[in-house]
């Protein structure tokens, strides 16, 4: 209830803010916008090898989205040419934790170079059956609860983008392209041998592998009606990002006791990864 409240309260005073603006100025300078999309992410899952392999156990559902979004965006147009952008959205739990910041240059109005960081949250879920497929001989994982793990996705951006208007309507094609990498997780499976009190555990201790990417990008909004000097309407956004990625790790089998233990740094195959969002906003200009 707390993150709803805060949430709920941010919305009302961007909203105030916006009115407040509007008594002062003509220009429109500032764009508030309230998002809802959705998410999809699909990568190449590989056959099992000889080590555990975090990338084949990435959240990905059938027949639904993958992960449900909503949230609002801030544009500050601080001069023709200089723009600032912060977008901040929640999946089901509304809890903020996907955030990106943006800096565009524009040249001669149309054209011009986008700057971006970003971090947004993925899961990893039921990697344990891993170990449930390959470990014959022992109770392969001790804990009987369902396995999910929350890692993020950060990285940096920058690329060319071009501007179209007409009349009351605009289009945005932006390439970009960056690096990123996923946070560190740290997850330990516990395991018994059959017919026998000999206990081990594997410790994992992933690396922030980065990989390079590619993430062409299209968005087009129409401004439908004008209330009290502020420009309401609609927006689309579209975007897609490939990559190869992979996660690497250190993992440490303990046999008996601690002082018993073996360690070993893994290096798993890249994967081809693609992830694609699509968002309709509302928004208001002043």
């Amino acid at each position: 209830m707390e993150k709803i409240k805060y949430f709920l309260i941010g919305m009302v005073f961007l909203a105030n803010m916006a009115m407040l603006k509007a008594q002062e100025t003509d220009k429109n300078q500032f764009k508030i916008t309230i998002l809802g999309g959705s998410r999809e992410i699909s990568n190449d899952s590989l056959a099992d090898a000889a080590d555990l392999d975090f990338m084949n156990y990435l959240h990905h559902q059938n027949q639904y989205s993958d992960y449900e979004l909503a949230g609002f965006a801030f544009d500050w147009t601080i001069n023709p040419t200089w723009e600032l952008g912060i977008r901040i959205l929640t999946e089901s739990d509304l809890n903020p934790r996907e955030l990106s910041l943006t800096a565009q240059y524009t040249h001669e109005s149309w054209y011009g170079i986008r700057f971006s960081a970003f971090t947004y949250p993925q899961y990893i879920e039921s990697f344990n059956q891993y170990h449930i497929n390959n470990d014959a001989g022992y109770i392969a994982d001790i804990d009987p609860n369902f396995r999910q793990v929350s890692i993020s996705d950060r990285g940096f951006s920058v690329g060319p983008f071009v501007h179209f208007e007409h009349k009351r309507l605009y289009f945005n094609i932006r390439l970009n392209g960056g690096i990123s990498w996923f946070t560190q997780l740290q997850e330990s499976i516990a395991q018994k041998e059959l017919q026998s009190n000999l206990r081990r555990e594997f410790r994992y201790q992933t690396k922030g592998s980065a990989s390079l990417f590619i993430s062409p990008e299209a968005e087009i909004g129409i401004d439908c009606f004008k209330i009290s000097g502020l420009w309401c309407g609609v927006q689309l956004r579209g975007s897609l990002l490939y990559s190869k990625r992979s996660i690497n790790y250190t993992r440490t089998l303990y046999n008996w006791t601690p002082d018993n233990s073996q360690s070993e740094n893994i290096t798993n195959p890249r994967h081809r990864y693609q992830k694609q969002e699509g968002d309709l906003g509302f928004y208001i200009r002043f």
